[in-house]
């Protein structure tokens, strides 16, 4: 895990290297190095994980092609790419960096789509005299750009691109209003930020030497949903498949940790975990503790108990220093942040430095590929109806309640409007956006955003792809990936490994889900995971209670928000006036979303335009 930056092209300065390099030294604590041929310059910061000795270092040039590689991630398949390779490549290194150029020296940029991993990099080609950028399938590490003429910048981080002698930056106000309406983020190719784009996920492009960006090439799609059933020996195969994920993602010369929120999957990859790990390096994980008892840390106790071997860690949260840590956290983020449980990671990170920890595993994608959210169980309805199964519907109609808050009139309702046309459920979304309306000056249009940007006919595949590439994954990643790196930390997701995503999906969503979100999973680890872990009824996460942290002190709370309201120039701040007043002094929370993603917007502006 590391940072990286290049400037590509005759029509920027290539000095500006270093200034964009130390924009982004936290994520890469252990060394940096850099690289200039021609119009290329590459610069990167090392956090060392994997062959920690100097051979390991980059920019890393091979020494049969000349190509030159900038790489940020892990390749967890980097030691069966490798006995593949010997005999065809003169290793000099341990490192999984040398094993992106082996492969790419050996089968071109085809070798994309034999790594397994988390990896954003930028690759010179000498012969070609081009530089191939690329993203791993799930966006999991982040590649910026922005372009001008004849040259075109690139960074781990979007602070890396701005700020920059003779480059302006401007507010990208319609993601702005995406965010504030519905919480988006990382949604597309566009940044909150108008000069600043991204690469997708699961694509790579080629930069010519005078800096121009070729089309994004998609090498990977996520696979549909099968129609195969689940057997008895099918589970097994589950079991091993994840199992397997789980190995891969424990590779590293330094200690791997975890993150334990008390869910199915922070505690189903814990307890994994910890089964493969020796005793001379136990596993350790890291839980939120809420000072009121709740269901969440009560769970984090029965997985503790259920691994004595282990070293847990806990961080109460009382909400004390949440505003004075919100401006920090903000500029390691770049962009505003929806979620409060960005704030308690952001704790558990610096917790986790605090104790020497670089590697740490974490569960999210699970919920996504697994069934977790009540989203999947309406898709799985719409998908039941669509398919003309009545008598299944009513049944699944009847069952799923059971295991949830919802009534039976709501999956109803929530399965009829999964399969309306998209044109009349974006109607809806606009009419939920439409009180963003009223806090903006009116420069944007909300009409123009596009909530559902995935559409397919089978429903519960447009819900995961959306879901992937849009809704939740996106911001999740991102905030997992600024929260860590601000503390020298890799996150791995052994969820989001794309062999263990196409094993899953080749099995019926009915399979998957049955009665209740990730019924599949439920039943596989049982006997390896405690039962209340399993049979829990709720989705949980790290525990998060924004409205109490933002109660913590009313009147702190609203002289810093006025505070940075007013030097916003397009909210309409009377309104924003009002909707502070009426959430924090007269205890509105019908519209305390509203009131979260104001302060965070206005933080994230004052941060980057108003300093």
């Amino acid at each position: 895990m590391c940072g990286i930056t290049g400037i590509i092209g005759p029509g920027y300065d290539h000095d500006q290297l270093d200034r964009m390099m130390q924009r982004i030294t936290h994520r890469g604590p252990d060394g940096e190095g850099k690289w200039t041929a021609g119009n290329i310059s590459l610069g990167h910061l090392r956090l060392k994980i994997i062959d920690l000795s100097d051979r390991a270092a980059q920019p890393m040039v091979c020494r049969a092609t000349q190509n030159t590689l900038v790489f940020n991630g892990e390749i967890y398949n980097y030691k069966e790419i490798r006995a593949e390779l010997e005999g065809r490549y003169m290793f000099q290194s341990d490192s999984d960096t040398e094993v992106i150029l082996a492969a790419y020296a050996v089968w071109g940029p085809e070798a994309i789509g034999r790594l397994r991993g988390m990896f954003a990099f930028a690759l010179y080609d000498a012969r070609r005299r081009a530089t191939l950028l690329v993203r791993d399938r799930f966006g999991i590490k982040p590649l910026y750009y922005r372009a001008g003429v004849d040259f075109l910048l690139f960074s781990s981080e979007i602070k890396g691109l701005i700020n920059l002698p003779g480059l302006t930056h401007s507010p990208n106000l319609h993601k702005v209003f995406g965010f504030l309406a519905h919480r988006h983020l990382d949604t597309d190719s566009q940044t909150f930020f108008s000069e600043i784009f991204q690469l997708p996920p699961a694509t790579y492009a080629w930069v010519g030497e005078t800096g121009d960006l070729s089309n994004p090439v998609e090498y990977w799609k996520p696979p549909r949903p099968g129609d195969r059933h689940m057997l008895e020996q099918d589970m097994e195969a589950f079991r091993s498949e994840l199992r397997n994920s789980i190995r891969l993602h424990l590779r590293a010369d330094v200690p791997v940790s975890c993150f334990l929120s008390g869910g199915l999957d922070s505690s189903s990859i814990a307890c994994l975990a910890a089964g493969m790990l020796d005793k001379e390096r136990p596993l350790q994980t890291y839980s939120s503790i809420l000072v009121e008892k709740n269901e969440e840390n009560a769970l984090i106790d029965v997985v503790r108990d259920y691994l004595p071997g282990c070293i847990h860690h806990g961080v109460v949260f009382d909400g004390g220093n949440f505003l004075e840590e919100l401006p920090a956290i903000t500029w390691h983020h770049d962009e505003p942040f929806a979620d409060a449980s960005m704030y308690v990671h952001w704790e558990l990170c610096k917790l986790a430095q605090s104790h020497g920890t670089k590697v740490m595993l974490s569960g999210n994608g699970g919920d996504e590929l697994l069934g977790g959210y009540a989203n999947h169980l309406y898709a799985q309805l719409a998908r039941i109806l669509r398919q003309g199964k009545i008598g299944l519907w009513l049944e699944y109609l009847g069952r799923y309640p059971i295991h949830r808050p919802e009534s039976s009139f709501q999956f109803f309702v929530r399965s009829i409007q999964e399969v309306l046309p998209f044109t009349l459920r974006e109607l809806q979304k606009d009419i939920q956006g439409l009180p963003v309306r009223k806090l903006l000056q009116g420069q944007i249009k909300a009409n123009t955003y596009i909530f559902y940007r995935y559409h397919d006919n089978d429903p519960y595949f447009a819900n995961v792809l959306n879901n992937l590439r849009s809704w939740t994954i996106p911001q999740f990643l991102h905030y997992e990936d600024r929260n860590s790196m601000a503390f020298g930390i890799e996150i791995r997701v052994p969820m989001l490994d794309h062999v263990f995503w196409e094993f899953v999906t080749k099995y019926t969503p009915q399979d998957l889900l049955k009665y209740r979100t990730k019924q599949f999973l439920r039943d596989a680890l049982e006997g390896s995971v405690p039962d209340p872990v399993l049979k829990q009824r709720l989705k949980h996460g790290f525990a998060a209670p924004l409205e109490r942290f933002v109660y913590y002190n009313k009147t702190a709370t609203i002289e810093f928000y006025h505070d940075q309201i007013k030097s916003v120039p397009f909210f309409n701040q009377p309104e924003i006036r009002r909707l502070g007043k009426a959430v924090v002094l007269d205890g509105d929370q019908t519209r305390f979303h509203y009131f979260w993603r104001v302060l965070s917007t206005a933080i994230w502006y004052n941060t980057f335009f108003h300093a």
